[in-house]
């Protein structure tokens, strides 16, 4: 796993993001598809919120063809490879963009549940977080150790503590 330092409006935290998942290598991506910028790793309800996908962004979708503004790579459960896309309005009109995480104080780590039954813990381990966009499950060990924020997936920032 990565760790990266993002700097929010108040605070600095590491969120914990996914080597390579996969197999989907960014160099390749970058071939296939120029101009793509990774966005995240998350997985949405109107698409399967069991499965996680890799959400990369377009600059320039071409239109005429049906691109939009934001594409997913992902294997299904046949192991197919499938690519399929959403515009920043369908992300709003889906109530797709945001997820609720967990910051724990402790440790000052964020994290946030991907996907379905995609369980997860801050690096000291007093908080959890599980559900992805089907449902938030919190636990933790100690009361008042978090507070419950809401992070944009397109942008990957805290909107909201």
């Amino acid at each position: 796993m990565k760790r990266i330092k993002k700097q929010f409006n108040v605070f600095t935290a590491e969120i914990y993001q996914p080597d390579e998942i996969y197999a989907f290598k960014e160099d390749v991506i970058a071939k296939r598809y120029p101009g793509a910028v990774l966005v995240g790793e998350f997985a949405t309800s109107t698409m399967n919120d069991n499965i996680p996908m890799r959400w990369y962004r377009q600059a320039n979708p071409d239109r005429s063809k049906g691109h939009k503004d934001y594409f997913a790579l992902f294997i299904d459960q046949q192991e197919r490879l499938v690519i399929t896309g959403l515009d920043e309005s369908d992300f709003e009109s889906k109530n797709e963009r945001y997820r609720q995480g967990i910051h724990c104080l402790s440790c000052n780590t964020i994290t946030y549940s991907k996907y379905r039954h995609d369980y997860h813990g801050c690096k000291c381990g007093k908080v959890t977080v599980d559900g992805g966009s089907a449902y938030t499950k919190i636990g933790f060990k100690e009361k008042d150790c978090y507070n419950i924020i809401k992070i944009d997936l397109l942008t990957q920032k805290v909107v909201k503590e």
